[in-house]
């Protein structure tokens, strides 16, 4: 982790707000009436809070989300003045050239001075934070993989979970589930429905885990489903009572490292990474547990497990949502073709409770 002491000597949030002045006084009207930068603070002082191990992780990981998203938007205009640096050089030397520059000038040329000396101030103090939220990124990210990464579950023994993943897994499925109310499609409605029941039990942290472990293996299968039925290149030979294709292990298996995004940076580089051994292993509680097997195990440290892959797989699954939202196509809907075979067993006098039933085992 990051020693404050260290990367905040020269970075203060007292020595930064005084530059700051000192950099507004000299630059006119510039610092707030150009960018409206000069208000823009950091709290530097607070980092150190939300960046002890395994303390506050929640709130730390809430932290990397929202200093990312305000980051970027502070960071837009700094990285709109450095990459127009060469204009603006130009232009004071066009000013630079003119005998008697007109007060209208000499104006533009104090607002770019002031523009220049408060991005570079802001530029210090966004290091020291980068820094700070990457070392807290990469905690997280390396507590995630090690979490991911379980025995066989002849061999596994119960444990706790990791303090810094079982923060991740609740705030990744709290942050999909929002995510997911955008997504125009009921198959998704129906499903997260369920996340959120599953959510609620694990929040209660029960010894016995039992909802939130079935219904997180079934929702991270319900998304391999999906990723495989909108690829037309994965195919199936056979198919349920209400058309739709039955998908094997080995689909799903490539489904998952066809499209595995990486979130957060977990394993990435690699996609077999996850896709393979960590998905094997987890497949194979998956199946203990789902089969009744002697070797299954309910315990938090599984939960967590189970939410940690459900969300890297709904990041996947968000993420061929928006290819196809960017090349201005419909993702297919499985309830569509549900209701499609539902009108045909209507006229062929089939339960569609039965058959519904049927897809849902599948």
């Amino acid at each position: 982790m990051v020693d404050d002491n260290e990367k905040h000597d020269e970075n203060t949030p007292e020595t930064a707000e005084k530059s700051n002045e000192e950099q507004q006084s000299t630059s006119g009207q510039s610092g707030n009436g150009v960018f409206g930068m000069s208000q823009i603070n950091f709290p530097l002082k607070d980092l150190d809070k939300v960046l002890v191990p395994n303390q506050n992780l929640t709130k730390g990981l809430d932290g990397v989300y929202k200093w990312q998203q305000s980051m970027a938007e502070v960071t837009a205009p700094i990285r709109k003045i450095e990459q127009t640096n060469r204009a603006l050089n130009q232009l004071d030397q066009a000013i630079q050239a003119v005998s008697t520059p007109s007060e209208e000038l000499q104006q533009t040329v104090s607002a770019v001075q002031g523009a220049r000396a408060i991005a570079q101030a802001y530029n210090q103090q966004w290091e020291a934070i980068e820094d700070a939220f990457d070392s807290l990124h990469d905690d997280i990210k390396v507590a995630v993989e090690e979490q991911i990464t379980l025995e066989m579950p002849w061999n596994y023994k119960s444990t706790d979970p990791n303090p810094a993943a079982k923060a991740a897994a609740e705030n990744w499925v709290e942050r999909f589930i929002s995510d997911f109310e955008d997504v125009d499609d009921e198959y998704f409605e129906r499903l997260f429905k369920r996340v959120e029941d599953g959510f609620d039990e694990f929040k209660k942290e029960p010894d016995r885990p039992y909802s939130t472990i079935h219904i997180f293996i079934s929702m991270q299968d319900a998304l391999l489903f999906w990723l495989c039925y909108q690829d037309r290149q994965i195919s199936s030979n056979e198919t349920n009572d209400v058309g739709l294709p039955k998908y094997k292990t080995e689909h799903k298996q490539n489904a998952l490292r066809k499209y595995y995004n990486s979130y957060f940076g977990v394993d990435e580089g690699d996609n077999t990474k996850f896709s393979d051994y960590k998905w094997d292993c987890f497949w194979a509680h998956r199946h203990s547990i789902m089969h009744g097997d002697v070797y299954a195990t309910y315990d938090m440290n599984i939960a967590t497990t189970s939410m940690l892959f459900f969300a890297l797989t709904a990041d996947s699954v968000l993420q061929v949502i928006a290819t196809h939202d960017e090349n201005g196509e419909d993702i297919p809907s499985v309830l569509d073709q549900i209701e499609q075979t539902e009108e045909v067993n209507d006229e062929e006098d089939v339960d569609p409770a039965e058959t519904l039933g049927t897809f849902m085992k599948n």
